[in-house]
């Protein structure tokens, strides 16, 4: 496996085996960079420069403003190879992936194209989880996905006007399980767009207070010689660098939003053509036994 330096920015990440990024694990790996430690090349695929492993050192190298770090390359068959290979990396390191990370991986390997079964000798073959595990994790994932697709079925027919036939064959569930949800539209525990956006107004709000508390309190103090000029000037800095750190943090949330957009996109396409195709085999053994 060939070692060379490489730019942060060379480095592409179509895909990502976690659902989000661990910033106290970011944090100390950024303090262990700063301190002179030189930490575990990232894992990078050889054909189109993907990033395999190491999305927390990258985060952390980024925060300290280093461009340019040592990269491994490793030859890939298939984009199912490579997930599989982010998760065993996952596994295998100083922060473990959690239940909904591997649902999460298992999602996408099936919108990359894997099936069930390549799945699951993949996995258990690779990473070295049991069968029974990886079909449990498969079995949620999938259901999940089904009862998404009747979540947007039932919104069609009650809030767009569609007749119900329509929803179904548009998001590709069962005519009689639309039928027996669409009277109840019963709440599953989701959360609405309003919902998120009420609640990240509330915590922007605490933090905007908790900000101008302590502005406050730094100008009071100043006033009253508490604390120096140059003292004031760190603080205001710091503040800087935190909010830089927000704004790369959220720059990043943004790319695995387009990330996980487009995967799910392609789920629905893939379930809503798989449901499809169900249904008219069914339809066909029908007519035949009809003798139509």
């Amino acid at each position: 496996m060939s070692i060379k330096k490489v730019k942060l920015s060379e480095l592409k990440e179509t895909f990502v085996v976690r659902i989000e990024l661990n910033r106290e694990h970011v944090e100390h790996l950024r303090d262990l960079i700063d301190t002179g430690v030189e930490l575990e090349p990232l894992l990078v695929s050889f054909d189109d420069m993907e990033l395999i492993d190491g999305r927390h050192r990258k985060a952390a190298y980024t925060e300290l403003g280093i461009t340019e770090v040592p990269c491994k390359f490793k030859k890939f068959d298939s984009n199912g190879d490579k997930i599989v290979a982010a998760l065993q990396a996952n596994v295998g390191g100083s922060l473990p992936p959690t239940p909904a990370d591997i649902n999460h991986t298992m999602q996408i390997m099936l919108l990359a194209g894997e099936t069930r079964k390549s799945i699951i000798e993949k996995v258990s073959g690779v990473v070295g989880f049991p069968k029974k595990l990886v079909q449990n994790h498969l079995d949620r994932v999938q259901s999940d996905m089904v009862k998404a697709r009747l979540r947007k079925a039932v919104n069609a027919v009650t809030t767009e006007g569609k007749t119900v036939p329509e929803a179904a064959s548009e998001f590709g569930v069962k005519l009689e399980t639309l039928q027996r949800n669409i009277a109840g539209k019963v709440d599953d525990g989701s959360t609405n767009a309003q919902q998120l956006k009420s609640h990240l107004s509330k915590e922007y709000g605490k933090l905007t207070l908790i900000c101008g508390h302590n502005l406050s309190k730094m100008i009071r103090d100043l006033k009253d010689g508490v604390i120096t000029v140059s003292e004031s000037e760190d603080v205001i800095r710091h503040l800087k660098k935190l909010t830089d750190r927000f704004n790369h943090y959220h720059s990043e949330w943004l790319k695995r939003f387009g990330t996980h957009l487009g995967t799910v996109e392609k789920a629905e396409r893939a379930s809503v053509n798989h449901a499809r195709k169900a249904q008219v085999s069914l339809g066909k053994r029908a007519l035949g036994r009809m003798g139509l």
